[in-house]
């Protein structure tokens, strides 16, 4: 298996909610194995590729990201992985932030304690701006505020959000949401990340429209996820 069936590439919508699928049952052993093949193309240095390699092992899969759900893993893995593919230079922290974005959300504040040699104080800072308050998600005034905030932080912030976005919303096909999430895509997400990379507003706005559709849940909802070969 290679990273193409693993991670997202801007395939058809059908082709990438597959992936999405398959994902979820592959192992995060495997999807590492992937994301290091990225990052070595990508050049990361080697001191950097260790650490992740470290963060991985030492702190990732003995957290509460596993723990709580064994299939949990792939999603920032895959973020991670459609995160580098934007950037010229790929450094530790970015790394960091992708693997960690939702350490917040999982954690609660005991995020703030992790060590800073797993999460650097710049990446725990990036975090928190990133992590919304479930409280006050169907509040527009609140949710105009926050991403606001995303968007001044920096492009590269608005873009992690994006692809965060566009993972989660490839799962849709199988779930019965409420309509405000896809109007946070729509409304929140959407506009601002069209300023800086309009092709992927273009796919995550197509779709974001399509995994809600009948026609979408329906073909899905019987999908049966192929045999996989070792390794």
């Amino acid at each position: 298996m290679e990273w193409k069936d693993l991670f997202f590439d801007f395939g058809t919508m059908d082709e990438e909610i597959q992936k999405k699928i398959l994902s979820r049952k592959t192992s995060s052993d495997e999807l590492m194995k992937h994301l290091f093949e990225k990052l070595e193309d990508k050049r990361i240095s080697p001191r950097d590729l260790s650490k992740v390699g470290k963060l991985y092992e030492e702190f990732l899969l003995g957290s509460r990201f596993n723990q709580e759900n064994a299939e949990y893993l792939s999603h920032p893995i895959r973020v991670t992985a459609s995160y580098v593919d934007y950037l010229k230079q790929v450094t530790y922290e970015d790394v960091a932030l992708g693997l960690c974005h939702n350490l917040k959300e999982k954690l609660g504040d005991e995020y703030q304690k992790v060590s800073d040699e797993f999460v650097p104080r710049s990446v725990k800072s990036a975090i928190e701006v990133l992590t919304i308050d479930r409280r006050r998600e169907k509040d527009h005034a609140y949710l105009k505020e926050f991403y606001d905030g995303i968007e001044q932080a920096g492009k590269n912030l608005m873009l992690l959000k994006a692809l965060d976005k566009l993972d989660n919303t490839l799962i849709w096909v199988l779930l019965d949401l409420e309509s405000y999430h896809a109007e946070i895509v729509l409304n929140f997400v959407c506009p601002r990340i069209a300023k800086s990379y309009p092709g992927l507003e273009r796919y995550l706005r197509t779709l974001t429209q399509y995994v809600v559709t009948e026609k979408a849940k329906n073909q899905f909802r019987s999908f049966v996820i192929p045999a996989q070969s070792p390794g």
